[in-house]
């Protein structure tokens, strides 16, 4: 329709996953047949626009840091981390898809394989219904039973105090999870967050500044 009404309109494309695309090919490849491999299975990584950001902020705010290891934490409804080395992605905790990696707002991040076979061969559900569950009613919507807003969260499990927020814990189990592996393989100079309602949650503050 735009390209109908403005023919002459310049129209430029920008691919989340392009920033990861100097991996190496270790950093991208699943433990699968080859040719699953060459039909395009692999690890791709996403946020690479916000990831992108962060490396050129970096060469302005703190040049010292920008040549080094980093590991950034995008902390929204969708989350991941990736691993810098002087400004270029070595590894992303996404994967195939933006399924993978930390939990997030309705996704459940890493999961065993398995359970999508146990929902297929005992519960019986379609594809399209797994695609449903995995996308729309996993994540911190799932964990509360309430929402993937973490305002709302906030304002309902206050009165329950620490108690109230103890599966809400998960995600940033997964985040110190990750960031403990990078350090564990040397890639840890630095931390950076980029930060949303998120880290409103008392156990994220002490994250923050722990």
């Amino acid at each position: 329709m735009l390209l109908d009404r403005q023919p002459a309109l310049l129209q430029v494309a920008c691919f989340d996953t392009a920033f990861h695309r100097g991996h190496p090919e270790l950093a991208d490849r699943y433990a699968i047949p080859e040719e699953l491999y060459q039909e395009g299975v692999r690890r791709y990584g996403f946020h690479g626009l916000s990831y992108e950001y962060v490396a050129e902020r970096l060469r302005q705010v703190a040049p010292n840091l920008a040549h080094k290891k980093v590991i950034v934490a995008h902390l929204g409804s969708g989350a991941s981390m990736c691993a810098l080395h002087a400004g270029h992605s070595v590894e992303s905790t996404m994967g195939f898809t933006a399924l993978d990696g930390l939990p997030m707002g309705t996704r459940p991040g890493q999961l065993d394989p398995g359970v999508v076979l146990y929902l297929m061969s005992e519960k019986r559900m379609s594809a399209e219904a797994i695609s449903d569950l995995l996308y729309k009613k996993c994540g911190l919507k799932g964990l509360s039973g309430i929402s993937n807003d973490v305002r709302e969260l906030l304002r309902k499990l206050r009165p329950a105090g620490e108690d109230g927020a103890r599966l809400l814990r998960l995600p940033y189990r997964a985040v110190c999870r990750d960031a403990g592996s990078s350090d564990a393989r040397g890639w840890t100079d630095s931390c950076s967050r980029l930060a949303s309602e998120r880290t409103r949650l008392p156990f994220v503050k002490r994250w923050r500044n722990g």
